[in-house]
C-alpha cells in the first residue's frame, strides 16, 4: 500500500497501519492483520484487485475529467475519506467541477473542511457547472430540504440551488418513511435532479464495479457529460 498522494497537493495521509513482508514468501501483509501474517507461507492469493484512488467513487471524475481526484471536494470527515466508511452520518465528498477556463492546474485536489462556510464554493460568486452529493445521507438531504446551509455541504447545495445550476443528489437510505418522501419532494421540487443509489441489472453486470458504474454513468448523463461506463441502451 502506498500514501494517498495527489498531483500538485502532496500527502494528504499516511497509511493507518504498516506494510511489511512476511514470511519465507514475502507476502505484504499489514500490522492490522497480525494472525493472517503469522501463516502467510500458508496463503494463496490470487492478485486481482488494485485501486490507485482512496474515494468509492472514482469512475464519475474519471469519465469527467480523466482524473480520478480532480475538482473542489469538501470531505464529510476524514474517517469517511481514509478508511471508506459507508455509515457515517455525511457523505464522503463533494465536488464543484470548474469550467475549463476558470480551472486551476488539472489534477490537483483542493480539500475543505466541512465547518468551513468561508471557503470558495459556498459562494455563488464563484463559478461551476454542477453540483453531485454522493451519496447523499438523509441527514444531508434534510439540512438541503430546509435550506440550513448548516456546514459547508448544504451550503455549496444551496447556492447551487439559488444559483440554478444542476444539483444531483444520490441518496443511500432504504426503506424510507414519510419525512425523507417530504425531504425528497422538497428537494425536487427546488429544482434538484435524484438519483437514488440503484443499480440496474438488464445491462448484464458481470462485477460489482459494474454496479457502481452504472449509477456514475446515470449521474453523468443527468449533467449531460458524456461517459463510457455504459452502453446506451439501444431496446
Amino acid at each position: 500500500m502506498e500514501d494517498v498522494e495527489v498531483v500538485g497537493v502532496g500527502l494528504l495521509r499516511r497509511n493507518d497501519w504498516e506494510f511489511k513482508q512476511r514470511g519465507k514468501c514475502g507476502l505484504w501483509v499489514s500490522d492490522l492483520f497480525p494472525h493472517i501474517a503469522a501463516v502467510a507461507d500458508e496463503l494463496t492469493v490470487i492478485r486481482s484487485m488494485r485501486a490507485d484512488s482512496a474515494n468509492h467513487t472514482p469512475a464519475t471524475y474519471q469519465e469527467n475529467s480523466g482524473f480520478r481526484l480532480n475538482g473542489f471536494p469538501a470531505l464529510g470527515s476524514w474517517l469517511s475519506y481514509g478508511l471508506g466508511a459507508e455509515t457515517d452520518d455525511l457523505p464522503a465528498w463533494i465536488a464543484a467541477r470548474w469550467p475549463e477556463e476558470a480551472r486551476p492546474i488539472t489534477g490537483t485536489l483542493h480539500r475543505h473542511a466541512v465547518t468551513d462556510l468561508g471557503a470558495s464554493i459556498a459562494s455563488g460568486s464563484q463559478r461551476w457547472d454542477g453540483m453531485v452529493v454522493v451519496p447523499c445521507s438523509m441527514k444531508t438531504l434534510s439540512g438541503i430540504a430546509r435550506g440550513a446551509a448548516g456546514n459547508l455541504i448544504e451550503r455549496a447545495a444551496d447556492v447551487t440551488l439559488k444559483e440554478r445550476r444542476p444539483l444531483v443528489l444520490v441518496p443511500r437510505e432504504t426503506p424510507l418513511h414519510l419525512i425523507h418522501l417530504d425531504n425528497l419532494r422538497a428537494v425536487a421540487l427546488a429544482g434538484a435532479v435524484l438519483v437514488p443509489a440503484m443499480p440496474a441489472f438488464y445491462q448484464k453486470p458481470q462485477r460489482l464495479e459494474d454496479l457502481a458504474d452504472f449509477v456514475a454513468a446515470r449521474v453523468l448523463q443527468v449533467l449531460g457529460m458524456p461517459q463510457q461506463l455504459v452502453p446506451v441502451w439501444e431496446g
